[in-house]
C-alpha cells in the first residue's frame, strides 16, 4: 500500500469524513457534494450552485446563529431489543462545519488533550494515509477516512485486549463500569463554553462571537434550533461531546485530589466516549469515584445510566470475555481441520468441508448459550476472523492447490457459516463485514470453473434472498440493513438481480426514500 500525502489547504475534506453518520447506504456517499464544492463547483448543476453557492465561500457564509435546518432522521437495529436513530446533517450545516474545522482546527485539538481518561481523542491533524494499490476508477477519491489522527485506540475491544488494561488490572483489583444515560440525546450544547470557560464567563460572554459559541449555535442549527440533545452519528458530535467530557474528567481528577485520592496509585480511569471504567484499590474508592462523577456530570445535565453499573474484581473476566477466548480456539481448529498437509508437505482441503461447517457452527451455539449471551456481543469478532483467514488460506491454496472445486467447497462452507452468524445480528455494522467476506469470496473464484462460480454466487444470493424476508418480516419499519444487504446481491451481477416484487414491497413500505436519498448514480438491478 502507497503513502498518499493529505492536502490540508483542502478544507472541504471535512465533508468526506466528519459530517455523516458511519452507517449508510453503500451507495451514499459526500463525494459528488465535496467535488461540487471544490474543484468542479464551476461545473456542477444549477441546482447545486443555488443550494450552496451562497454558502460555499467565507465572506458569504451566515452566522450560525441565523441558521435553523431541519436533519434527515433514520432508525437503525442497535441490538437486539433497541434501535438508534441517526441523523444527517443539511448541506448548508455540513459547510459551516467546514467553516468551524478551518478557523479552530487547532482550538478543538487543544481542548481535546486535558484528560488522561480518554481512550479516543483527536490528537492532530492527519498529514498522510495509506492509499489502495491497483488501478482505480477515480484515482481523486482516494482520502483519508478521518480529519483527525485519535489517540489512544480506535475501537473499544483494543483496549481490552492492550497491555495498558493489564497493567491496570495488577494494580488495582476492583473496576467499577458505567456509562451515560443517553448521553447525546441530553447534552445541553450551550454547555460547550461551560467546559472551555466556566459558567459565569460563559453567560456573561453570551453576546460575542467565539469557538465555543460557534459550535453551540452550530449544533443547534443542526437541530431545529434546540439546545436540548445533539445530533447522533456524526463525528463532529462526538468530537462536540468529548471537549464536554474532557472538562468533566480535568475536575473529577481534582475533586479526588481535594478527597486524599491520587490518581496512579488509589484509583485510575479509563473513558471511550461515555462509556468509564473506574479502576481502583478497594470497592469503596470505585464508589467515592463514581460520585464525584455523578455530581460533576449533574452540573453538566447529565447523569448515569444505572441499569448498566457493574462491578469486577480480579481476574476481570466477563462472560463475553472468556466467550471470545473460547470461540478464537475453535475457529484455529476449524481452519486447522478443512486445511490439512499430505506427507509431501502438500495443501490440500479436507473432503468433509459442508459436514465441519455445519459441526463448527453448532459449535458457536454451544459457546453462546453456555455463556449466556448474544450474538451481538461476538460478531464483529466472528467476522473478522472468517476474513483474515479467508484472506490467508484462500491466497495459499490458490497458489499450491491443484484442485478448485475443492476451493469452491472451503468457500461455500465459509459463507454458510457467515450468513448463520449474520442471521442472528443482522445490523448495519455487521452488514458491512459480511459484505467484505462476499467480495473476498467473489475475488476468489474469478479463474475458477463456472460451475464453481455459479456455486458460490448462488449460494450468498439464496442466503441474502433468506435474510431478506425474514427481516421483512420482523422489523418492516426498519430499512437501513436490508437495503445494504441488497447492495451486497448487486456483485453477483446481471444474473441475481432482485425480482421485482422484492422491489415493490420496497417502494411500498416507503425504503425508496431511502433508494433515492442513496442513490449517486448506483442503480439496484431488477428483473
Amino acid at each position: 500500500m502507497k503513502k498518499i500525502r493529505v492536502n490540508k489547504r483542502d478544507q472541504h475534506r471535512v465533508l468526506l469524513t466528519e459530517v455523516l453518520p458511519y452507517e449508510t447506504p453503500f451507495f451514499f456517499s459526500n463525494e459528488g457534494f465535496y467535488k461540487y464544492c471544490g474543484k468542479k463547483f464551476n461545473d456542477s448543476p444549477l441546482i447545486i450552485k443555488k443550494l450552496i453557492g451562497k454558502w460555499k465561500s467565507d465572506s458569504n457564509r451566515p452566522n450560525p446563529k441565523d441558521l435553523n435546518t431541519i436533519p434527515y432522521s433514520y432508525e437503525i437495529r442497535k441490538n437486539v431489543i433497541e434501535n438508534r436513530t441517526l441523523s444527517l446533517m443539511h448541506p448548508a450545516i455540513q459547510l459551516q462545519v467546514v467553516a468551524l474545522y478551518s478557523e479552530f482546527s487547532h482550538i478543538i485539538l487543544n481542548l481535546c488533550q486535558r484528560s488522561q481518561f480518554s481512550l479516543r481523542h483527536p490528537n492532530e491533524i492527519v498529514s498522510m494515509f495509506y492509499g489502495q494499490d491497483g488501478p482505480r476508477i477515480d484515482e481523486e477519491l482516494q482520502y483519508c477516512s478521518n480529519y483527525f489522527e485519535y489517540e489512544k485506540y480506535n475501537f473499544l475491544y483494543n483496549f481490552f485486549d492492550s497491555y495498558e488494561f493489564n497493567r491496570l488490572e495488577k494494580r488495582f483489583p476492583h473496576l467499577r463500569t458505567f456509562d451515560i444515560s443517553k448521553c447525546f440525546d441530553h447534552i445541553y450544547t450551550h454547555t460547550i463554553s461551560w467546559a472551555v470557560k466556566s459558567k459565569s464567563f460563559a453567560k456573561e460572554e453570551i453576546r460575542k462571537r467565539t469557538f465555543d459559541s460557534d459550535f453551540d449555535a452550530l449544533m443547534q442549527a443542526s437541530n431545529y434550533k434546540e439546545t436540548a440533545g445533539i445530533l447522533i452519528g456524526s463525528e463532529v458530535s462526538r468530537i462536540f461531546a468529548e471537549i464536554i467530557l474532557q472538562k468533566v474528567d480535568a475536575n473529577v481528577i481534582n475533586k479526588a485530589e481535594e478527597e486524599g485520592l491520587k490518581i496512579g496509585v488509589d484509583y485510575n480511569v479509563r473513558r471511550y466516549v461515555d462509556d468509564y471504567f473506574v479502576f481502583s484499590l478497594s470497592a469503596e474508592i470505585g464508589q467515592q469515584i463514581m460520585r464525584l462523577f455523578s455530581n460533576e456530570l449533574k452540573l453538566y445535565r447529565l447523569s448515569f445510566n444505572e441499569a448498566k453499573t457493574n462491578d469486577h474484581i480480579v481476574p476481570f473476566m466477563t462472560p463475553i470475555s472468556s466467550a471470545k477466548i473460547e470461540l478464537s480456539g475453535v475457529f484455529n481448529d476449524f481452519f486447522d481441520s478443512m486445511v490439512e498437509r499430505n506427507s509431501a508437505d502438500e495443501i490440500f482441503i479436507s473432503w468433509r468441508v459442508e459436514r465441519k461447517s455445519l459441526r463448527f457452527i453448532q459449535k458457536i451455539k454451544s459457546i453462546i448459550k453456555i455463556h449466556n449471551i448474544n450474538y451481538v456481543s461476538v460478531s464483529s469478532l466472528i467476522f473478522s476472523i472468517l476474513e483474515k483467514r479467508l484472506k490467508e488460506n484462500i491466497k495459499q491454496l490458490l497458489n499450491t492447490s491443484d484442485s478448485k472445486e475443492s476451493i469452491g467447497y472451503l468457500l461455500f462452507a465459509l459463507v454458510e457459516v457467515t450468513f448463520f452468524v449474520y442471521a442472528m445480528d443482522v445490523r448495519v455494522s455487521s452488514t458491512y463485514k459480511v459484505t467484505r467476506i462476499c467480495i473476498e469470496a467473489l475475488k476468489a473464484i474469478e479463474s475458477m470453473p463456472a460451475d464453481i462460480i455459479d456455486k458460490v454466487k448462488k449460494k450468498i444470493h439464496d442466503e441474502s434472498m433468506l435474510i431478506f424476508d425474514i427481516e421483512i418480516n420482523k422489523q418492516p419499519d426498519l430499512y437501513m440493513e436490508i437495503i445494504n444487504l441488497l447492495a451486497v446481491c448487486k456483485l453477483l451481477g446481471d444474473e441475481y438481480r432482485l425480482p421485482t416484487k422484492k422491489i415493490d414491497y420496497l417502494i411500498k413500505r416507503n425504503y425508496s426514500e431511502t433508494l433515492i436519498l442513496g442513490n449517486a448514480g448506483t442503480a439496484l438491478p431488477v428483473r
